[in-house]
This record gives structure tokens, sequence and C-alpha cells, in this order.
């Protein structure tokens, strides 16, 4: 078989796509912005799609006939569809496209095409459960109605409490010393500036919440305690649906960059048993496995190896 993939990971942050041969060798890889259609419209999604997907198949010579796409926010609503018509009119060669949440790529990404759970905690949070290949979501509403446990939670968080400490309502943090410091300014004034930054910037305040409850801060403490809670829920109800006695999970997202001490304030709260899992190639790869899936290709060891190996010398072009 000699047909060229594509395989898609969108998050809300950035883009990464790789066109690859059917033993897993990368052919080449494209980073771009984020794509969500629910943070940004699909025109947006369209145009950065449109353009990620022409670098990508420049001089590749032969037409790429397999195609996954996993998109952060592509399946609230009737996103999946729109995505699937976006997807066919951007690439027309292809013949076998499919599409899913970004969950689904860091899902197999982690343990292949088996069953199991998911958890995305980067800018946003999101859980999936997959049985007999079945995707059940739980989560992933979006900022604007999702409680915790996203990287926007921790940095809002983060900024909320150093606003208390500021103008009355709540002690001194640790959080105003950081964020003046990563912010270069008065928490009073660049905390406005935020508005216009948007999500993403927000959420790149996360890791000085967890920082700073590392040095013992009480709000520092209490912004993983609260937002721990929130992961536990998509835990225990991924779990209960799964039904097994030790629930295989796959973690990804910045978030669980410091699993060892989020994982205190998790624990206390979860139902079942799990066998938290750490994936040791991107996303993307996930999506690759999918991409795979699709032309009856079994992503084993030999295919794993071959795209780690390629990924390893494969310089990603940016647009």
């Amino acid at each position: 078989m000699d047909s060229l993939f594509i395989a898609i990971d969108g998050g809300g942050t950035k883009t990464d796509l790789v066109l690859f041969h059917h033993s897993g060798s990368i052919l080449k890889r494209v980073l771009t912005q984020g794509c969500n259609p629910n943070d940004f419209g699909w025109q947006h999604t369209e145009d950065v799609l449109s353009k990620a997907l022409s670098a990508l198949m420049q001089d590749a010579g032969a037409k790429p006939e397999y195609l996954f796409a996993g998109i952060s926010g592509g399946t609230v609503g009737n996103n999946r569809e729109i995505m699937a018509e976006l997807m066919k009119k951007l690439v027309p060669s292809v013949k076998h496209v499919s599409n899913n949440s970004d969950t689904v790529n860091a899902l197999s990404s982690g343990i292949g095409t088996k069953d199991g759970c998911v958890v995305i905690s980067g800018t946003g949070s999101v859980g999936f459960v997959r049985i007999g290949g079945g995707m059940s979501r739980v989560g992933g509403w979006g900022y604007l109605f999702d409680k915790g446990g996203s990287g926007y939670d921790f940095g809002r968080d983060a900024v909320y409490y150093a606003l208390c400490a500021l103008d009355g309502r709540g002690g001194p943090t640790l959080l105003t010393q950081l964020l003046e410091e990563k912010l270069g300014g008065p928490i009073g004034k660049t905390a406005i500036d935020l508005y216009q930054e948007g999500k993403p910037a927000i959420a790149a305040l996360a890791p000085l919440a967890f920082k700073a409850a590392a040095e013992g801060d009480a709000a520092g403490k209490k912004i993983l305690a609260e937002n721990g809670a929130e992961l536990a829920k998509l835990f225990n109800v991924l779990s209960a649906k799964m039904n097994a006695d030790v629930c295989p999970t796959v973690l990804a997202g910045s978030i669980f960059r410091d699993w060892d001490m989020l994982y205190t304030y998790v624990k206390p709260h979860l139902l079942r048993k799990h066998d938290f899992i750490f994936p040791d190639l991107p996303p993307v790869y996930g999506s690759a496995v999918e991409a795979a899936a699709l032309a009856g290709i079994e992503a084993d060891e030999s295919f794993k190896r071959c795209f780690a190996a390629s990924l390893d010398t494969c310089t990603a072009e940016k647009v």
C-alpha cells in the first residue's frame, strides 16, 4: 500500500498536522494556531486549516486518501458533521474521512484503539470513554459553562485570588508577586489587559497556582483543591461508564505535568481505581493511529517506532 495519510490534532492553542506513509513514517509536519470552532468561529477554523493543509500537501507528490481530524470542540452540537464536510472540501483527494474531538487523539496516543478513558486538561478540559469503539463525552462544554479543572480555570483563579487580596476580599497571597512578575506590572492594571489577550493568555498563568501551592500559599492550595475536585468528577463519571475494576485512563495536557502534586487533591474524591497513563508521543500520533485504522492498518510497535523516529528528525513547518 502506497497511500498517504493525514492526521490532525487541533486544540484551542495550536494545531499539529502530519502527512505520513502507511508504515508510520512522517513525510511532513506543520504547526499552526488553534482551530477550535467554538472559540474562534468557523471562518477562522476554515482559514487556519486551509492554510495549514496547503502547506502540508505542497510538493507531496501523491494525493492523500485517508484523513483523521481530532479537533477541540469538534463534537459539540452538529460540529462533527460540519467538520467532516470541511475536510472533504479542503482535501478533495481524500476518500476516507473521519473526525472527532481532539480527546480521541490523546486516548489513542496512549492505548491505541483499545477501550479506555482519557481526560485532557490544557487550555480547556474534557473527558471521554471509549467502549466497543463508541465514544461518550463528559464535560468539555467550554470556559463559559464548565466550572473547573482546565488551564483557564487555574489561571483565572490565580488572578481572582490576587485581585481579592488587592481589594480586601481575601488575605495576602504569593500569587500577587508571581503574577506581577509574570505580567510585568501591578495586578490591578495588568489583569485588565488579559481581557484583550483572551483565554490562552489566562491559561498560561496556571503554573503559577502550582508554584504558589508548592510554597505553601493558602490561595494556591485552595485553587488546586477546588480544581482537583472538579477533575475527580470527570474521572468518576468516566470510570462508572467503563465499569472496570481498574480503569485505564490516559492523561494529556499541560495541567498534568504537575500530576504528582495535583493527584494529592484529586485522590480523596475518586470512587474507583485508575491506571493513569501518560503517552510518550504527542496527541497527533493518536490521530495518526485513527487515520491508519481507516485503511485497516494496526498501529503496532513497528508503526509506532517508525512514527517516533521520523518525528524526531522531521522539522515542523510553522504557518
